[in-house]
């Protein structure tokens, strides 16, 4: 059984796609829109990524393992920051 309610549903995109039509943008400015959003935060998630990667690089013998006091223990021999294996 459907309530009126329930047969119009819409994602928010399809309304901004509505507004930006009824006030003249093209169909390639529309997707240019999306499209640009898309490769601002892909690119605003590769920078954290890669932030707190390094993060983790330099501070990796200090982390904590969760909800303990122990100091996270890595394998002997991994390199260190700054030390690269075979480097002279």
């Amino acid at each position: 059984m459907h309530h009126g309610g329930d047969v119009y549903r819409f994602h928010p995109e399809e309304k901004e796609i509505a507004v930006m039509m009824a006030l003249g943008a093209t169909p390639f400015q529309v997707v240019r829109v999306f499209l640009w959003q898309g490769v601002i935060i892909g690119f605003m998630g590769a920078l954290l990524g890669v932030g707190l990667g390094l993060l983790v690089l330099e501070y990796r013998m200090q982390i904590r393992v969760s909800g303990g006091n122990r100091l996270l223990t890595l394998p002997r021999g991994l390199p260190r920051h700054g030390e690269y294996p075979g480097g002279d």
